[in-house]
């Protein structure tokens, strides 16, 4: 199953350098629980957070959007949108996207 890239907004306020990490660490192992186990196929790329705004930007690559919502909601994630996004060579594949064996539900 081919990955796509996700992009994931929320507001999140007082975030700082120790807490966006705090919060793409717990993203990242969630994820990587829900692929392990076969449940969903995601990763959680990156965060980012702009303080000025206090919005939160995360990417994650996965099967599909209800799996990135999976993630978020089990990690407490504030979510006001989910989208796909799209690269500089116009995929919607990451630059580290690999075609996955897992199935969701499986």
């Amino acid at each position: 199953m081919e990955l796509a890239s996700y992009l994931v907004e929320g507001y999140e306020p007082g975030l700082n350098a120790t807490t966006l990490a705090e919060v793409a660490e717990r993203l990242r192992t969630l994820a990587d629980e829900l692929s392990r186990t076969g449940e969903c196929s995601v990763v959680h790329r990156f965060a980012l957070y702009a303080p000025e705004d206090e919005v939160c930007l995360h990417v994650f690559e996965a099967c599909g959007p209800e799996c990135v919502a999976l993630v978020a909601e089990r990690a407490g994630l504030s979510v006001d949108r989910i989208v796909v996004a799209i690269t500089a060579d116009g995929t919607t594949r990451g630059p580290h996207s690999a075609t996955s064996t897992l199935q969701q539900g499986a």
